[in-house]
């Protein structure tokens, strides 16, 4: 089994077991790429896009948000597609 270690500048080594890895600063910890993450809600039928919303970071769906994109998606939908 193969060990891998990254050091900050992200370069890869690989080591076998017992092998020691070159000297690199494995105390520095990564970056949190999770709390920038955002919420994509999106609906399409089969013609394209009708409706997306990006949530803020921190923000989740509840209920009542849920129930507020649907009355949006339905306004959407009669705007795209009167017919």
């Amino acid at each position: 089994m193969d060990i891998l270690g990254n050091d900050p500048k992200k370069k890869k080594y690989y080591a076998k077991p017992g092998q020691s890895l070159p000297s690199i600063s494995t105390s520095t910890p990564w970056p949190n790429i999770h709390d920038s993450k955002i919420m994509l809600c999106i609906w399409w039928d089969q013609k394209d896009l009708v409706y997306y919303e990006l949530l803020k970071p921190g923000d989740f769906i509840t209920g009542d948000r849920y129930r507020l994109q649907l009355i949006r998606l339905s306004r959407a939908l009669r705007e795209k597609r009167p017919e």
